[in-house]
């Protein structure tokens, strides 16, 4: 961010670096992971860090007298430079995988197949993940019949 500053980036600009680079590695593979409330709240954690370091004028202001910090709300600051909640961005990418297993048989191979006993921890699974199986069926066939309006046989 302090490249995108000293070129006196927008916040905006920022944003959409940062969406691009550091947000695209951080959640590379979130579709597949089983994200405890611990674990969601260290990358929220993180996210609006960030937004806070590009934002211009909602970022946490140091009194000189007291020497206490001021925080805005994050809302303000993740607004300011473009970016929505990280829980957003997670469930976004968990739709477009629920999207591609939907019609392929190793979701209902994982589904229907038997859970292995391993020690005392409770093991979550991807399939047990949210998602919104109606949207992806229905986005499947709004496809399947965009397809065949068209006329454009693949062969």
């Amino acid at each position: 961010s302090r490249v995108l500053q000293s070129e006196n980036a927008s916040p905006r600009v920022s944003g959409m670096f940062y969406k691009a680079t550091v947000q695209a590695v951080l959640l590379f593979g979130s579709e597949t992971w089983s994200l405890s409330t611990t674990t969601m709240d260290r990358l929220e954690g993180f996210h609006i860090r960030a937004a806070w370091r590009m934002a211009l004028v909602n970022k946490p202001r140091k009194d000189p007298t007291s020497g206490t910090w001021t925080y805005p709300p994050s809302e303000d600051a993740l607004e300011e430079v473009g970016l929505h909640a990280i829980a957003d961005y997670v469930q976004v990418r968990r739709q477009t995988i629920a999207n591609f297993i939907l019609n392929h048989p190793i979701f209902n191979f994982c589904v229907d197949g038997e859970r292995k006993k391993r020690g005392t921890c409770p093991h979550h699974f991807w399939w047990e993940q949210p998602m919104d199986l109606d949207a992806a069926s229905a986005i499947a066939i709004a496809v399947a019949a965009n397809d065949e309006s068209d006329g454009s046989d693949i062969e």
